[in-house]
């Protein structure tokens, strides 16, 4: 064990570096749509145009986009928009051990739904509800792999293996009632949304070696999850003027209900020639959880020419600073170390958006949707945030068509999502490449119910 003795600190961070940090890397990258405020968008048409209808959604979709627009529907219905399929595809590439890993996913989820109440009470003003997916990720995957005779600089291992489980999980649901009113030529309107969001990590990482057959280890194992509960509005106003449709909104920061969660890990360190060793056990619950939402402000407008209308959207989120979403207690190691604070953290930079779409109509009967918008990460870079990590800016494509009958309107059409990175700043000594790709078919329909009576 002599000649080791000099390089213990060395050999440790080797069997750091290979395993641990590669799952590091991989636990922050799991998370791919919590840096993201674009990624999921709502409504048959709006969803084709990219989001490009904050002052020109003509639906239900008002109820999300600009409750003011809701005021200028023409008439009442019932909006269903789903997701045939989504299919997505991480890959995560570490240079220096030149390793692949994937992970996808295949989901059916409906993103909307939306209808109108009929009072004979509400005069000229609209109330409707919905229902929508606000966000929704996950990240499974596992690994292994070996590696005998390495011959690493640091020390002169026989033998090196890593073991890798990531599971990550992210769900936000949206449920709200919209009240709108038109004043002469312009609509005003407000949407009132409670927000329940769920969200999960775990990351378990084993890295064994062999020292002229004497083993040593180091696991880690690190695992929290919380729910949290908030209301938030949308105030939108929005007008339409001879060609010419327009709008402005603005949406508030969350305003906590209630939360809550726990966070959960062990590490330990053995058989590493002149190390002491290292144990830790830490199991947290009833902690209050904390998730905050930015400010956000809306610009968007369209123009008809004929048959043809162009669609143009822009909007800006605050930045939010660092806070706690699960305030833990210093840990003391059983053995070893130094205290290790589990605090789960997070923060978000200013993002600014946009999106641009077309639609063409060919008769009564059919429309064509052509549309591509922006989705750029709210990562800090060289933050200490550790709920998620990605950076990298997303880009999506979309193309569909509706078809119309007396009284139902059906469409249909697909949404590619692309975009990678490599890691952020904060990971040390580990260059990870990563990218992501999504497919997203859409089936829709909107029932209308412009001949029902008032009250009905």
């Amino acid at each position: 064990m002599g000649p080791y003795r000099g390089n213990a600190l060395a050999t440790a961070r080797v069997m750091w570096s290979v395993g641990l940090l590669l799952a590091a890397a991989i636990s922050g990258t799991a998370l791919g749509q919590d840096t993201h405020y674009w990624t999921e968008q709502y409504g048959n048409r709006a969803r084709l145009l990219g989001g490009a209808v904050i002052g020109s959604s003509s639906d239900l979709s008002s109820v999300y986009y600009n409750p003011g627009r809701l005021a200028l529907v023409t008439s009442p219905e019932l909006l269903l928009a789903g997701n045939v399929f989504e299919y997505s595809v991480i890959t995560l590439k570490e240079e220096q051990a030149d390793q692949n890993i994937k992970s996808s996913r295949f989901s059916l989820t409906p993103s909307l739904f939306a209808g109108e109440f009929r009072f004979g009470w509400l005069g000229d003003s609209r109330l409707a509800y919905s229902f929508l997916t606000r966000n929704s990720s996950e990240f499974n995957t596992q690994g292994r792999t070996s590696t005998l005779e390495p011959n690493l600089p640091a020390a002169n291992l026989d033998f090196l293996a890593d073991s890798i489980r990531v599971d990550q999980k992210m769900t936000e649901y949206w449920g709200g009632v919209t009240w709108a009113k038109p004043v002469g030529p312009v609509g005003f309107g407000i949407s009132t949304f409670v927000a329940a969001r769920n969200q999960r990590g775990l990351v378990q990482r084993t890295t064994l070696g062999a020292f002229d057959g004497t083993p040593a280890a180091v696991q880690g194992t690190d695992e929290y999850r919380y729910n949290h509960w908030r209301a938030l509005w949308k105030i939108g106003a929005g007008a339409k003027v001879n060609d010419w449709d327009m709008g402005l909104t603005i949406t508030t920061p969350g305003l906590k209900l209630f939360g809550g969660g726990e966070i959960a890990g062990d590490r330990s360190r053995t058989g590493i020639p002149g190390d002491p060793g290292l144990l830790i056990f830490m199991q947290q619950d009833d902690l209050a959880a904390t998730y905050k939402s930015p400010w956000s402000v809306a610009l968007g407008g369209s123009r008809t020419f004929e048959q043809t209308e162009v669609h143009l959207g822009i909007e800006w989120f605050a930045p939010v600073g660092l806070y706690d979403v699960l305030p833990g207690e210093l840990v003391t190691p059983i053995v070893g170390g130094q205290p290790t604070d589990p605090t789960v953290r997070h923060e978000s930079a200013a993002v600014l958006n946009a999106s641009a779409g077309v639609a063409h109509t060919f008769n009564d009967r059919l429309s064509g949707y052509a549309s591509l918008r922006t989705d750029f990460s709210s990562a800090v870079d060289e933050s200490v945030s550790n709920l998620a990590f990605t950076e990298w800016n997303l880009y999506h494509l979309s193309a569909g068509a509706t078809v119309r009958t007396d009284s139902v309107e059906f469409t249909t059409g697909a949404i590619v999502a692309f975009g990678s990175s490599n890691s952020p700043p904060r990971i040390e000594s580990v260059q990870v490449d990563s990218s992501y790709f999504r497919i997203t078919a859409i089936l829709g329909f909107s029932f209308g119910f412009a001949d029902l009576p008032q009250g009905q």
